[in-house]
């Protein structure tokens, strides 16, 4: 918890200190509905800047907000003042059953953690930013803003875990996805291994890197899940934890790895990927009659996560026109893998299986100079469809230890975004294009 909020802050800092360094205009912000089937009312917030970011119109973008270790009862609308400072519409959206409690407004229907429902919230939001629905009452995006919006240039923004609904987003509704121009995902999780933590982890509030001594690549990798040998696998009943028997003792030890717990997500359940809890049931690491309260079983957990990760989706994408940018530093927010597996798999999921025709690592080096003027040293961009020859040196793909992912996703947002409204695709830039 303790990190997590510290995450938070550290990001809150950086979008103060960014929008300083950018004009104070004023921003408008209303809410609107739109109507989703089989839920009800979905709640939109759209903000719009005073100056449009093109001549005579401007993009948007669609703000994915958490829905792992959140409180449905009070979860406010996204915001990203720097995408307003930079004359772009932002629309946020509350999962259906959750709250803003400082504006009042809720969505109806029933929150069910990242599951079919927000999917299905998540897609008629889009449909509603893109121009191919109404809102309640029945007016178009264009109608309720003065920022005339070009419905052709909608991104969609993901940082962290939100990244794996809008995957979920491309496989399940392919209206919904080909109305997106293109997609910023920041440091996304993918597989249920590595949301759930376990190839890696910090400790000592995120000062101390812990690897999973059984994770090794290539070994262990491949595009639809994480390969781990869980022989040594055992439960701690004192701790309620899983941990890896290393040294043979039988009991938890100095030598020994031991998981994460985290955040109950459903139910109030811990929930650990379906391979590990299978293996805590193979291995009989307790009374099997027994079964830890807290703790998920393999029916629950293999259920759980099938729809709340990217197994398996990429094959069952038929979009590939969305153009899609995987932002990550070379410090990830949670993972600690040094191949970043999280990045391979969204990166060969996209170009690879779902075959799109422009996945980009990391932003321009024009564009990230543009966001941190002053602040970018070392930094070697690579063009669009490029990738290490071999994933150990994804390091040094990295943004440059002075930038976060944060600051990488806001500015490969502005490039993708001029990009769309100028039709350039080119795999690399030379310069900023010109947006007025």
């Amino acid at each position: 918890m303790m990190k997590r909020l510290l995450l938070v802050c550290l990001i809150c800092i950086c979008m103060t200190a960014l929008a300083e360094n950018l004009p104070n205009r004023h921003f408008t912000s209303h809410v609107t509905y739109v109507q989703c089937d089989g839920i009800g009312r979905i709640a939109v917030n759209i903000t719009e800047p005073s100056t449009m970011r093109y001549r005579t119109q401007t993009g948007a973008v669609i703000l994915v907000s958490a829905y792992m270790h959140v409180n449905c009862s009070k979860t406010p609308f996204a915001s990203e003042p720097i995408l307003l400072n930079n004359g772009l519409v932002t629309l946020s959206f509350l999962w259906p059953g959750c709250t803003d409690k400082a504006k009042n407004v809720s969505s109806q229907g029933q929150f069910d953690y990242g599951g079919e429902k927000c999917i299905e919230a998540l897609s008629t939001v889009v449909l509603f930013a893109s121009g191919n629905l109404k809102d309640v009452n029945g007016k178009y995006l264009n109608d309720l803003v003065k920022t005339t919006v070009n419905y052709d240039n909608i991104g969609i923004y993901a940082f962290s875990h939100p990244g794996i609904a809008v995957v979920n987003l491309f496989s399940a509704h392919s209206k919904a996805a080909s109305s997106i121009a293109y997609f910023v995902g920041g440091e996304n999780p993918t597989t249920d291994t590595i949301i759930a933590v376990e190839i890696g982890h910090y400790e000592d509030n995120k000062g101390k890197k812990v690897q999973n001594p059984i994770y090794q690549y290539p070994q262990s990798y491949s595009l639809d899940q994480i390969h781990l040998d869980f022989q040594s696998l055992r439960y701690d009943l004192q701790s309620q934890s899983p941990y890896l028997d290393l040294d043979a003792s039988g009991s938890p030890s100095a030598g020994d790895f031991t998981f994460p717990k985290r955040s109950p997500s459903m139910d109030r359940l811990f929930i650990y990927s379906y391979a590990l809890t299978k293996a805590l049931e193979d291995n009989r690491a307790f009374d099997l009659n027994r079964w830890p309260k807290l703790l998920a079983t393999p029916e629950y957990a293999k259920a759980f996560w099938a729809q709340r990760s990217t197994s398996n989706k990429f094959e069952k994408i038929n979009n590939t026109t969305t153009k899609v940018m995987l932002v990550f530093a070379k410090d990830d927010h949670v993972q600690t893998a040094t191949d970043k597996p999280h990045i391979h798999q969204l990166y060969q999921g996209f170009k690879e299986c779902a075959r799109y025709d422009w996945v980009r690592l990391n932003p321009d080096e024009e564009y990230l100079k543009l966001m941190l003027p002053n602040q970018i040293h070392s930094y070697q961009d690579h063009g669009a469809n490029t990738q290490p020859l071999n994933w150990l040196d994804i390091e040094a793909w990295a943004l440059p230890p002075s930038v976060k992912a944060f600051h990488g996703s806001m500015a490969g947002i502005l490039e993708m975004s001029d990009r769309q409204q100028y039709d350039r695709w080119e795999a690399d830039l030379t310069q900023i294009l010109d947006t007025h």
